[in-house]
């Protein structure tokens, strides 16, 4: 898997792509639709899901949100076998340092924030957890609105 710096797009193996412009309905028709967990939908026009990806030979969730029908971001985490017993704050911090170091990687920088969006590894204490964000600018963010940045999440 990797993130293309120039356009924001997350490519899987096999050639399988999601853009900032996927749509919901598109979404839906696609293979990666076909191994959702789940789906739900709340309010008139969120929508969210997710999904395992084998990705090489490691094995990524994904949480996709849409709003509407635009791709509003995506979650991703190694899956792993954690525990609650077996959890730690220290263990989840190397994790966050993990896929920082895999976005320095991908993305040939330690650039995080770009026209179409932008990207960060996040922990999160309260949930226990940490992720690689990927959040889409809105048409008005893109052209210059409000500071869009996943950093702000950290």
């Amino acid at each position: 898997m990797s993130i293309e710096p120039s356009t924001g797009a997350l490519c899987f193996d096999g050639g399988v792509r999601l853009e900032p412009s996927t749509t919901r309905s598109a979404f839906l028709l696609s293979a990666l639709a076909e191994k959702a967990a789940s789906k739900q939908e709340w309010a008139p026009a969120w929508f969210s899901c997710s999904l395992v990806a084998p990705m090489g030979n490691e094995s990524w969730r994904l949480f996709l949100t849409f709003e509407a029908e635009r791709l509003h971001d995506i979650r991703l985490a190694l899956t792993t076998e954690a525990t609650w017993e077996s959890w730690s704050e220290s263990a989840e911090l190397a994790m966050q340092a993990k896929y920082s170091g895999w976005l320095d990687e991908t993305l040939g920088s330690t650039r995080r924030d770009f026209p179409w969006g932008s990207v960060g590894a996040v922990f999160d204490r309260r949930a226990g957890s940490s992720w690689i964000s990927v959040r889409y600018a809105s048409v008005r963010e893109a052209e210059g609105g409000p500071e869009f940045s996943a950093n702000a999440l950290t």
